[in-house]
C-alpha cells in the first residue's frame, strides 16, 4: 500500500491544501486551515489516501493555478466487460 499512496503523491498530486472527500450521498470541499465542526481542517494525507484506496471515500484534489498533472476517470462496475467498453467509450471520444 505504501507504493501505491508514494505513487500517487509522485504522479497525482500538485498541491494538498484544498481536496474533496466523497461519500455515497454527498461530498464536502475540504480547505486546510478552515474551521469544521469546530476544528481546523487538516491538508490532505497520505491517511486520506490510504482510505481512499480501501474503498472508505473518495478523494478529488485540484490541480494547481495553472496546470494539473493528468485526469483520471473511475469507472465503478463490477462487471469487467462492462468497464472496459465504458473505458474504451471514453477513450475515442478524446
Amino acid at each position: 500500500m505504501t507504493d501505491t499512496i508514494k505513487q500517487l503523491n509522485d504522479l497525482y498530486i500538485i498541491q494538498r491544501k484544498k481536496y474533496l472527500i466523497q461519500y455515497p450521498k454527498q461530498y464536502i470541499t475540504c480547505q486546510a486551515g478552515d474551521a469544521r465542526n469546530g476544528k481546523k481542517t487538516k491538508p490532505l494525507t497520505d491517511w486520506h489516501l490510504e482510505n481512499h484506496l480501501n474503498g472508505e471515500f473518495t478523494v478529488g484534489t485540484f490541480g494547481g493555478v495553472f496546470k494539473t498533472k493528468f485526469i483520471t476517470f473511475d469507472v465503478d462496475y463490477h462487471d469487467k466487460q462492462m468497464a472496459k467498453w465504458i473505458i474504451y467509450k471514453i477513450e475515442s471520444i478524446s
